[in-house]
């Protein structure tokens, strides 16, 4: 059985952006499951329905989990292990003696998850997760520019996050969304009378996810944009 598992960011975004319909038609194509592990659950459906923002997003993506198309895992072992991960990670680095805190249980889960069950990719949207496991010690630098501060590493522990990580693989929404174009799950929102529509389409869709969190540079989309659309 093939897996791929989503962190709370990328379906947030699929969903402000009337986008989670494409994830019913792409799970038929990828004859594999869609995973989110408990905490993310919470994160996207839980704690939205208890307040006001994203709270008509939760409900789209409850429809959907209760559908089947997303499927949650709630596994002891797995959030034991996100735990212990998060403890590493949040031990990797230190300003003024004290350690940063720098992911959540949702984005710890999500990553053990992929890993304990051999998932195809992880989905992440956020930069500080994806940066930690294919580049950490450039998320070193991004931190000493963001604080202003000297930061210390741990380098035994950025060896054993490099272990636990390695062999990872990490999509965004924007990838997901650029293999939906590819094989026509976005031609229905082909505008009619605009020149060079699939183009504008994809660079729409693209700018759209980007501006509501997804990591992604002006210059990948515009390479994206140049590569994919065919007119």
């Amino acid at each position: 059985m093939k897996f791929l598992v989503f962190d709370s960011g990328p379906i947030i975004n699929l969903a402000i952006n009337n986008l989670l319909e494409v994830l019913e038609d792409l799970k038929k194509r990828y004859n594999g499951e869609f995973l989110i592990p408990r905490k993310v659950k919470e994160e996207l459906v839980n704690r939205p329905l208890e307040g006001t923002k994203f709270k008509f997003e939760a409900l789209r993506t409850l429809s959907f989990i209760n559908k089947g198309i997303i499927k949650t895992i709630d596994d002891k072992e797995i959030e034991l292990a996100a735990l212990e991960f998060k403890q590493l990670v949040n031990q990797c680095f230190r300003k003024n003696g004290k350690n940063i805190e720098i992911i959540h249980q949702g984005e710890a889960e999500a990553i053990m998850t992929a890993k304990m069950m051999n998932a195809e990719a992880i989905v992440i949207d956020e930069s500080t997760a994806r940066m930690l496991i294919e580049e950490p010690e450039m998320y070193l630098h991004r931190l000493e520019n963001k604080l202003n501060a000297k930061i210390i590493k741990d380098e035994k522990k950025l060896r054993e996050l490099k272990e636990i990580t390695k062999g990872l693989v990490i999509l965004r929404s924007t990838e997901i969304i650029t293999i939906a174009y590819k094989i026509g799950l976005l031609d229905k929102y082909l505008p009619e009378r605009i020149p060079m529509a699939k183009r504008v389409l994809l660079e729409s869709v693209l700018w759209a996810l980007k501006l509501n969190g997804c990591s992604i540079t002006n210059k990948e989309i515009n390479r994206i944009v140049k590569k994919e659309s065919r007119d």
